[in-house]
């Protein structure tokens, strides 16, 4: 069954038709031909729907079931832990706490998510995936207009996920995955995966100025787009540890052009990091030349040949639902009918029996519950002992109710004092390690932390605004003195210059 899939890139449009596994069709047009989406959005659809029908009547498509696969900032990905709840309430769960992690109404926004149990942490791992639903509904109205079904929507990050399987790339453990392309796209997708599950998702610009029609790409573009890259990969890389601590990263699949595959090899093993490079030719079956938009759409097509973990889906529930009750239906066959009617007969059989025998056991459980309700209830004390023993049990576990509420009335509560630190931080700062403890019958907070923001005085000053914000908000500034000790030097980390900066608090 033929197959479309349709990547819509920052620079470019790419069209694929697939026949199986097989690549038959495929054509580009360019963006910039086609204006701004946030700008005259009545005229950028029309002009997309015109070039796309031209280009799919030249090019001969005969599919019409399609699959769009969208850049990562069209979307909104988070990660986020979730107790273990029973199926019936994950729904509206994973509903309440993502309005946590999202700039948008729930009512604005379209989305899916899947599930990974932790069992270290026992607690699930949610990946949720959304898109504002008015962004949605035009990229639907496009597709119509051209005449095709939109049979799913998701993250051109995941689909490659079937370029890894069609590879024989088994990501058990911690894996990473990197594509980049410094030519056609701008946006680098890097992914980190536990046991092929996404934990962790990045997409990086390195804003290049070099245009979709232009291919003559200098080696000096290259390499500086490279140096940008390594900066951005490591940054992510730090950051991914410093949530993820446990959890290193052992592996790397990169799927990236041949002028760069040798050096950001060089760059992921200097960071104890093995890479296995992807050679994408030998699965499209044909000699191309490298293009990640192409691969995009392919692996955007090949979605039913080549199931893969996570399945997020962006179209709407009820489409959704429709397409699943006509799979449904077609499964059914006759011999369904014969085991149903068994089943009846067999019922029918056996109900009586049951209700003759909960007739008869019911009143048995009601009153051994009875008989069980009426026993005293008494832990750890003998009906042996004398009055003097109970007495003097009595008074043990009397003083010990006084040291508990003693304990309670002195117990240190900073709680909602600590609550308000993530909301008087300054971009470019961020916190390592808070101590708290009591000395001489006052509580002490010390905080640690750097900020970066390549330049001395920025991060003083950012470091000082932060001291402003702790001693000028309200539960920090009426518990702790107003006027902190701050300590402040320079350090280097990963040859990078940041500033480590020490704030000591006291309490009034």
């Amino acid at each position: 069954m033929k197959m479309l899939g349709i990547y819509l890139g920052s620079k470019s449009i790419q069209v694929v038709e697939v026949d199986g596994l097989k690549l038959t069709n495929a054509f580009k047009v360019s963006s910039t031909q086609l204006g701004n989406l946030e700008e005259e959005k009545v005229s950028y659809e029309i002009k997309l729907v015109n070039a796309l029908k031209d280009e799919l009547r030249k090019a001969q498509i005969e599919a019409k079931d399609v699959v769009l696969t969208l850049l990562g900032r069209d979307l909104i990905i988070r990660t986020f832990y979730m107790p273990v709840l029973p199926a019936n309430e994950m729904m509206n769960a994973v509903r309440f706490e993502a309005k946590k992690y999202i700039p948008f109404k729930m009512e604005e926004v379209v989305y899916d998510y899947q599930l990974y149990l932790d069992k270290i942490n026992r607690k699930y791992l949610v990946l949720f995936v959304g898109i504002k639903k008015e962004l949605l509904e035009r990229y639907q109205a496009i597709m119509k207009q051209l005449g095709l079904t939109l049979k799913a929507v998701e993250y051109a990050g995941f689909s490659m996920f079937r370029f890894l399987k069609l590879g024989k790339i088994k990501n058990r453990g911690i894996t990473g995955v990197v594509n980049v392309d410094l030519v056609e796209e701008d946006e680098v997708n890097f992914i980190v995966l536990e046991n092929d599950f996404p934990v962790f998702c990045r997409d990086i610009l390195l804003s290049s100025e070099v245009s979709a029609e232009n291919k003559s790409v200098s080696s000096a573009n290259i390499n500086e787009n490279l140096e940008k890259l390594k900066v951005e990969l490591r940054m992510s890389i730090d950051f991914y540890l410093r949530k993820f601590p446990t959890k290193n990263i052992s592996m790397c699949s990169c799927i990236a052009p041949e002028d760069i595959r040798q050096g950001l090899k060089e760059f992921l093993v200097e960071r104890g990091i093995q890479v296995g490079i992807f050679d994408a030719n030998k699965l499209l079956g044909k000699p191309v030349n490298f293009s990640l938009s192409l691969l995009k759409a392919y692996a955007a097509a090949v979605i039913n040949n080549v199931p893969t973990e996570p399945q997020i889906n962006l179209l709407p529930t009820k489409i959704k639902t429709k397409v699943q009750t006509a799979s449904l239906q077609a499964a059914v066959f006759e011999p369904t009918i014969l085991i149903r009617n068994f089943l009846i007969v067999f019922l029918i059989i056996l109900l009586p029996f049951l209700y003759y025998l909960v007739y008869k056991i019911k009143p048995m459980k009601e009153q051994l519950a009875s008989i069980k309700s009426q026993r005293p209830n008494v832990v750890s004390i003998s009906a042996e002992q004398a009055i003097e023993e109970l007495s003097s049990a009595n008074k043990n576990l009397i003083n010990k109710y006084q040291e508990i509420l003693a304990l309670l009335k002195n117990r240190l509560l900073v709680t909602e004092k600590l609550e308000a630190l993530p909301n008087v931080l300054v971009d470019g700062v961020w916190l390592k390690e808070l101590k708290l403890f009591q000395k001489d019958g006052l509580v002490n907070l010390v905080i640690s932390g750097s900020a970066y923001l390549g330049n001395e005085d920025a991060e003083q000053s950012a470091i000082n605004q932060f001291v402003n914000n702790l001693s000028a908000n309200e539960k920090i500034g009426k518990f702790f003195q107003p006027m902190p000790a701050v300590s402040m030097n320079r350090a280097v980390v990963e040859n990078t210059p940041i500033t480590d900066f020490t704030i000591e608090y006291r309490s009034k």
